[in-house]
């Protein structure tokens, strides 16, 4: 279990680096952070980073009801027909959001048996290019353990690291997740996402 987690939070870090190294390119949409030099929790209880440059960094928060009725990805992922899926223990579970200027992800949590399954929507302000986005995607993964889908008409990556998947979902204004299982598990769950 704890070997899964280690495995879908490297994975995570390693999109978030992929992100980074996009934001320097100069035709980049998504934002450069810059470095960190101070932390506050708000009268909210959000986190706020302020930047050397006193520029707002992503901020940390629980979102509200009204985000949470507008998401696109699925808050119940149970399925008696899928193994891993009739193990979750946790519908709905607890979602975590990051905003800044470019973007806003909400992120959900899922146990399931032996896996901890990421299911996330990243929604950008402004358009991206799809393919230049799509090409970043692929490129945080080795090419031997990635392939090209296409769901539900969007350009998708899936990256299978022994077993346990991660599928990245490239839409012109958002990035959806799905991360912590097998294939199977993956596309099921990508399946119910709204595009």
């Amino acid at each position: 279990m704890k070997k899964i987690m280690i495995t879908v939070l490297t994975i995570i870090c390693l999109s978030l680096v992929g992100i980074t190294l996009f934001a320097q390119s100069p035709d980049s949409d998504i934002v450069q952070y810059s470095k960190i030099a101070d932390r506050q929790i708000n009268e909210t209880g959000s986190l706020t980073i302020q930047s050397e440059e006193n520029k707002l960094e992503p901020t940390i928060y629980k979102p509200s009801s009204d985000e949470i009725a507008k998401l696109d990805i699925p808050l119940d992922i149970s399925d008696g027909e899928i193994q891993a899926l009739s193990q979750v223990t946790n519908n709905p579970p607890e979602l975590i959001a990051t905003s800044d200027s470019e973007m806003k992800n909400i992120r959900a949590w899922y146990s399931a048996g032996d896996y901890e399954i990421l299911v996330s929507e990243t929604v950008y302000h402004q358009e991206n290019n799809i393919t230049e986005f799509t090409n970043l995607v692929k490129s945080w993964f080795p090419e031997e353990s990635m392939e090209e889908l296409m769901i539900k008409g969007n350009p998708a990556i899936l990256h299978d690291d022994s077993g346990i998947c991660e599928l990245q979902i490239i839409t012109n204004n958002k990035l959806f997740t799905v991360a912590g299982a097998d294939r199977e598990t993956i596309l099921y769950i990508a399946d119910k996402i709204n595009f």
